[in-house]
């Protein structure tokens, strides 16, 4: 039933996976980014269950793509002893930087209607 339902799963789950590793444009605060990443990972999982990406991988991409500047993010992995695990990145980050995407939300223009799972919230 679910093939029947779902036909397209590992092309969408490739387009997924493009989305989840593009930065993207305004985000409202870090609390609904860490949340969009993690809805994004579990949605990806079960349209292709086979794909793979480790913990500190995954890490490295919440870190890398939330907008942060060089510093930042320095700032970010020291303060987990550079664990490279989800969690203890996406507590450091919305600990440190709350409203970090508000700021940039100004920069960006209104207009970019892009809607994405890496976006949406």
């Amino acid at each position: 039933m679910r093939e029947h339902a779902l036909p397209l799963t590992t092309r969408e789950a490739r387009e997924l996976f493009r989305q989840y590793t593009k930065q993207s444009g305004a985000l409202s605060s870090m609390t609904q980014y860490v949340s969009r990443r993690q809805r994004c990972w579990k949605l990806l999982k079960e349209l292709d269950p086979k794909i793979e990406l480790s913990e500190g991988h995954r890490a490295d991409m919440l870190l890398d793509l939330a907008g942060l500047d060089r510093h930042e993010k320095i700032m970010a992995q020291a303060s987990v002893n550079n664990a490279r695990t989800f969690e203890r990145i996406a507590d450091a980050l919305i600990l440190q930087h709350p409203r970090v995407h508000l700021k940039e939300s100004r920069r960006t223009s209104a207009g970019k209607g892009n809607e994405t799972c890496a976006s949406r919230d």
